[in-house]
């Protein structure tokens, strides 16, 4: 962790040995530029595959609103939803808002709120129950299932009347962090059974930084990881040695060769004593670690 230190003469702020102006905002300045802000919320929407503008505009048509609004672009799908009453704001925060099969994500307003240090996990999917019976279509017995797969929402209009009977589609928001279950065991009076479960639709969704909105191929996090690994793994060349070094390197292999060389001949010139004992002995001792070494039965 870097040092923080700050200089009370100048306002500045000393991290890492550079100098970082320092602002101290008074708090009734402050106060007085959040004034406007207290009813806000922030919203959320996947906008890839639809324009900011034209969200915007489904989203006003479907809320009754008896005061201004106004929707301000953050970036990565967030964005202000600026209001100027409370009952507005509750009235939005209560319900469910469905933008072209997106449900829409409302959290409280935040004074520095930063769209690039927001990760998580959850997505709103729709989750299938294929060949689910009809008689287990009621949204309180879907929702008590899909509660083990996350947080239910709402059931489609057509699992509501029950129009087709392939699979009944529930609206789930799920933590792809955590284990997601393909089948789930259901149980009643009359038996017990096995259910499939299914999501045709899944988000982008990354391990290594378990996150939603993009693939583990794609994570910058990887890459740098695998571009530092690399880095490391790189062999320095070696520099071409001069022929001064190479000459005296072959006459120093060359003397070596000699001086062995030269080693074994006096080996083999000394004189061969009968009497001499020294062999004998060391033959002897040989002899003696053979009969003292104990044998190892083969089983």
């Amino acid at each position: 962790m870097g040092s923080k230190k700050k200089s009370e003469s100048d306002n500045i702020f000393s991290v890492e040995g550079m100098k970082i102006p320092s602002i101290e905002l008074p708090d009734e300045l402050f106060e007085k530029s959040l004034d406007p802000w207290r009813f806000s919320l922030i919203g959320r929407l996947n906008l890839q595959n639809i324009k900011f503008v034209d969200a915007a505009i489904i989203l006003r048509n479907q809320w009754k609103l008896i005061g201004e609004c106004k929707l301000i672009p953050l970036g990565r799908g967030f964005f202000t939803i600026k209001l100027d009453n409370g009952t507005d704001r509750n009235y939005i925060k209560s319900q469910v808002w469905e933008v072209m099969d997106q449900i829409l994500k409302i959290r409280n307003w935040m004074y520095n709120f930063r769209p690039t240090s927001q990760r998580t996990s959850k997505a709103f999917v729709w989750v299938r129950f294929p060949g689910l019976g009809l008689g287990f279509w009621s949204e309180s017995i879907l929702f008590k299932i899909c509660k083990e797969i996350g947080t239910p929402i709402k059931i489609d209009e057509a699992t509501t009347k029950c129009d087709v009977g392939y699979y009944a589609n529930v609206l789930v928001e799920v933590d792809f962090a955590s284990s997601v279950p393909n089948k789930v065991w259901i149980g009643t009076k009359y038996g017990v059974f096995f259910q499939e479960v299914s999501i045709p639709d899944c988000p982008k969704y990354c391990s290594s930084c378990k996150m939603v909105g993009h693939f583990i191929i794609e994570c910058r996090v990887e890459k740098a990881k695998s571009n530092e690994t690399n880095s490391e793994n790189i062999i320095t060349p070696q520099q071409p040695k001069s022929s001064s070094e190479i000459l005296q390197q072959t006459n120093s292999s060359s003397t070596n060769i000699l001086n062995a060389l030269s080693s074994v001949s006096v080996t083999r010139s000394l004189p061969f004593h009968i009497c001499d004992t020294t062999t004998n002995d060391n033959e002897d001792s040989v002899i003696h670690t053979i009969h003292d070494t104990p044998t190892v039965p083969v089983h």
